[in-house]
C-alpha cells in the first residue's frame, strides 16, 4: 500500500516513520510511506503556503496553488485523496478497513484555520477525527496511518481480530 501525506510540517513525521509498526511495514514491503512538503510547491523565496481568508475572518488558510501542485505531483489514477475537516465523516474502524484495502491513499494534512475551498473540490473524501480542535492535520494523518498499518499483516491476525471496535464492541478485560 502506498500512503502519501501532504503537509507543511514534514518534520513532525520524523520519529513516526521510525516507530516499530511503521518501520516494520516498510521493511516488509507492505507500506510505501511518502511525506511530501507542500512548501516545495510554493513560489517565491519564502515559499508561503498560507493566505488570508478570502471572505474575511480571523486566521490564515492553506493556499490552493501549492497544495494542488503537490497533489498533481503525487496523485495516480488509483489515488484516493482524503482531507481532514470538522465536517467530514467520523473516522471509525469500518473506515480503517476500507482504507486498508486501497492501493494508494493521499492524506492532506491541513494547517492554519483551514483550506482554500478549491482544495475541498479535489478531495475524494473528508474525514473528521472527532469534535475537538487540533493545530493541524498531521496528528490525524498519523492516526490514520497507524490504524491501517495494524491491518496490513505487521502484527498477528488474532491480535487485530480481537481488538476493541473490531466487531463494534469493546475488547474483553485484560
Amino acid at each position: 500500500m502506498r500512503i502519501t501525506v501532504l503537509t507543511v510540517c514534514p518534520e513532525v513525521f520524523d520519529s513516526f516513520e521510525e516507530s516499530v509498526l511503521v518501520k516494520r511495514a516498510r521493511e516488509r514491503g507492505l507500506l510505501d510511506l511518502n511525506i511530501t512538503d507542500i512548501r516545495n510547491y510554493a513560489g517565491g523565496s519564502f515559499r508561503h503556503t498560507d493566505d488570508s481568508v478570502y471572505g474575511g475572518g480571523a486566521g490564515m488558510i492553506l493556499k490552493c496553488a501549492p497544495v494542488l501542485k503537490a497533489l498533481q505531483a503525487v496523485r495516480t489514477e488509483h489515488s484516493h485523496t482524503v482531507l481532514f475537516t470538522p465536517s467530514g465523516s467520523v473516522y471509525d474502524q469500518k473506515k480503517v478497513h476500507a482504507f486498508a484495502e486501497m492501493e494508494d491513499l493521499v492524506l492532506i494534512a491541513g494547517h492554519y484555520e483551514g483550506f482554500d475551498a478549491r482544495i475541498l473540490e479535489e478531495a475524494d473524501e473528508e474525514i473528521s477525527m472527532g469534535d475537538y480542535i487540533l493545530s493541524g492535520g498531521e496528528i490525524p494523518a498519523m492516526a490514520v496511518i497507524d490504524s491501517i498499518v495494524r491491518l496490513l499483516g505487521v502484527i498477528r491476525d488474532e491480535s487485530t481480530e480481537e481488538e476493541s471496535f473490531e466487531n463494534g464492541l469493546l475488547e474483553y478485560p485484560q
